[in-house]
């Protein structure tokens, strides 16, 4: 999964050096806590804001790949 977050980049939609792996693990600590912490239930509308915060999250702070 990490190619989408590699295509964004390469977009210009996020980072160069970004740490892929940690973007989709926020994406997906998100939808798991709203899912089955919170009791939402699945819908499009959640799997957007949870992209839409790991997005603003990345390019305020930026996780690097580790070197």
């Amino acid at each position: 999964m990490t190619v989408i977050v590699d295509r964004a980049v390469q977009r210009g939609e996020a980072p160069a050096g970004i740490g892929s792996a940690e973007i989709i693990r926020t994406v997906t600590a998100l939808i798991y806590y709203r899912l089955f912490i919170a009791g939402e239930q699945p819908s499009e509308a959640l799997a957007d804001s949870a992209a839409a915060i790991a997005t603003a999250a990345a390019r305020a702070a930026p996780v690097r790949r580790p070197t």
